[in-house]
């Protein structure tokens, strides 16, 4: 190999082979930082992501045929029951078109409007199956979030009585827990109780799981332009877990600097592949001249030059990948984090664009 052994033996050629480790180097570090801090942020949102749809027809069948719906719930809806010594309604005024509180928050006692839902005022009901407690039925499970004041309460509100509104009935029910919700306000009530007041309910509340965000955007955009003969109403709504949110929002900052440093180190990098290449060229000539005096034509040199430097492109992707295995295994039990060890694509982009540099700069100067 003529040209392997002309580069190793100029040391200007050293350094542009060390130079070139370097760059790829840090291209698959920032890349493989910044796709974690993506990832984190679209896991994070989809699990913190629900549709609701609100309906007057059963869409069971509808569910069933859309591949990308994971799973589906149906929700009883609730009304606010009478105040008691364990339930009251703050008062509220409208202001801007939006209710403020008049009042103080009595945290001795639950408002009603912790638990509602307040985009439709009702209160969300689960069978016990999806709560991992098993009720009785005369008991409920409240999911509400917890203020640190109504925490130092909840032992009192243990085994009250309070009472919901639903068919034109009242539904007394003894309080058995109170726990953070996962993403939205409801209140679980009894597998057999559920399923009896199921039969008579003629509203269609739904909890969508799709499989991915943009499945998310997908049956928000679709759906809303279905034409039908019945009424229903979508909604995605995110829910911030106060508890992360600092994570999240110190992740997306991680994101937006590896971002845009991603965006630089690839312009520098592309700038430094064209140069190295260029002068790479310029160093190998007088190999060709020789090659050209011994009966090489324009075709076989540069079939030889390409062979050669794909050679050297792959000691020096490889070596970078292992570089950064090794900086992402050291990363990741420093910090705990999961950045993925090795990503395919990038490296092969990062390939295809330094071959293709070096296809046009051999034929324009093997000639």
């Amino acid at each position: 190999m003529i040209l392997i052994k002309s580069f190793l033996r100029n040391p200007k050629i050293k350094l542009y082979l060390k130079l070139f480790i370097i760059l790829f180097t840090v291209l698959i570090l920032v890349i493989g930082i910044s796709n974690y801090a993506k990832n984190f942020l679209n896991n994070y949102d989809y699990e913190h992501e629900v549709i609701m749809m609100y309906a007057n027809e059963d869409h069971s069948k509808l569910f069933d045929e859309t591949d990308y719906i994971k799973t589906f719930e149906r929700l009883l809806a609730f009304e606010k029951g009478l105040d008691n010594n364990v339930m009251y309604t703050r008062e509220t005024i409208e202001k801007d078109g939006n209710l403020v509180y008049t009042d103080e928050e009595d945290y001795s006692k639950i408002a009603w409007q912790n638990v509602l839902d307040t985009n439709k005022d009702i209160i969300l009901v689960k069978s016990d199956k999806y709560c991992n407690n098993k009720l009785n039925d005369d008991e409920v499970l409240l999911k509400f979030d917890l203020n640190k004041d109504t925490k130092n309460y909840i032992n009192d509100f243990i085994n009250q009585d309070i009472t919901f509104f639903y068919n034109n009935e009242n539904i007394i029910l003894k309080i058995k827990n109170i726990e953070e919700p996962e993403l939205y306000n409801y209140i679980c009530i009894s597998d057999n109780l559920y399923n009896k007041l199921i039969e008579y309910e003629n509203k269609y509340i739904y909890d969508i799981k799709t499989d991915n965000l943009d499945s998310n955007e997908k049956i928000i955009k679709e759906w809303q332009n279905l034409e039908n003969n019945y009424y229903y109403e979508l909604e995605k709504i995110n829910y911030q877990d106060s508890e992360n949110i600092y994570i999240y929002s110190d992740m997306n900052n991680l994101y937006n600097i590896f971002n845009v440093a991603s965006i630089i180190t690839k312009i520098i990098f592309f700038i430094m592949v064209i140069i190295v290449i260029k002068d790479l060229m310029l160093d190998i000539e007088k190999d060709i001249n020789l090659l050209k005096q011994i009966g090489y034509n324009k075709y076989q040199n540069l079939f030889n030059t390409l062979k050669d430097m794909f050679i050297l492109d792959i000691i020096s992707i490889v070596i970078s990948i292992m570089l950064s295995m090794l900086i992402f295994i050291i990363l990741n039990r420093l910090f705990s984090l999961e950045i993925s060890i090795f990503s395919i694509i990038p490296v092969m982009n990062i390939m295809i664009f330094v071959i293709v540099i070096e296809l046009i700069f051999s034929i324009i100067y093997i000639k």
